[in-house]
């Protein structure tokens, strides 16, 4: 959708081929990772000699996104070439977190989410009404759970599991502990990640913080960020 609906020739009107012109892809949730997604798609094309978009060599392409899922799987294969590419996407990447959104821990972070799964279990009930984006998390944790339970073996379980924990964020995480805390950069640096130095900016290293009534706090915690009091004006100063 993203390449039909936009072409080299659709930024000329702009001047965007100016050296010191920067494109931004940004948006939240589900459209924040779908701006990360565009980002390295953007920038994969313009360093494509290949492509009509290699006309657009020099406009810098960062993305900004807001409690977005992991997008990105890494390898242990790439190449020099990749990792450059990589760096550069790092450099130019960034997403908010606030407190214990689940979403920006999707897919990767699989015990965040078992924890978060384990601390509503009591309050779901049929009378309570359930967000969507919450009843797709417990349904896909559920699943899973019935994956484990009936598997002849573990060699399914364990390829799911595999890709799931390969996700990551690529560039900074910018986590608010809560609405008056410092904002803290940190980086994804994967499951497997063994801290053995104890770094302070690693972002999985931020646990899930059980809290009373956590069916009330979902949505705050993903969609605060956005609105008063978090980064955008409150809604009486835009009337």
């Amino acid at each position: 959708m993203f390449l039909r609906s936009w072409s080299a020739k659709n930024f000329y009107f702009m001047n965007i081929t100016s050296p010191s012109l920067k494109l931004h892809t940004r948006r939240q949730s589900l459209g924040g990772g779908c701006a990360q997604v565009g980002h390295l798609t953007l920038r994969a094309l313009i360093e494509d000699e290949r492509s009509p978009w290699s006309e657009l060599e020099g406009v810098n392409v960062r993305s900004i996104a807001f409690c977005a899922p992991m997008t990105t799987v890494f390898t242990d294969h790439a190449t020099s070439e990749t990792d450059a590419f990589v760096e550069k996407l790092w450099d130019n990447s960034v997403n908010f977190v606030y407190k214990n959104d689940v979403v920006p821990r999707a897919y990767g972070y699989l015990s965040f989410i078992e924890d978060f799964v384990d601390d509503i279990t009591e309050n779901l009930t049929s009378e309570v009404p359930v967000p969507r984006v919450l009843k797709r998390i417990c349904d896909f944790q559920g699943k899973l759970d019935e994956l484990v339970d009936s598997a002849q073996d573990n060699k399914s379980v364990d390829g799911l599991l595999s890709v799931l924990s390969n996700y990551r964020h690529i560039g900074s995480v910018i986590y608010y502990e809560s609405e008056d805390a410092h904002p803290l950069v940190l980086k994804d640096m994967g499951a497997f990640y063994k801290n053995t130095t104890g770094e302070s900016d690693i972002f999985r290293s931020v646990k899930y913080k059980s809290v009373k009534k956590p069916l009330d706090e979902f949505m705050k915690w993903h969609m605060d960020i956005i609105r008063a009091p978090g980064l955008s004006f409150p809604n009486s100063d835009l009337k």
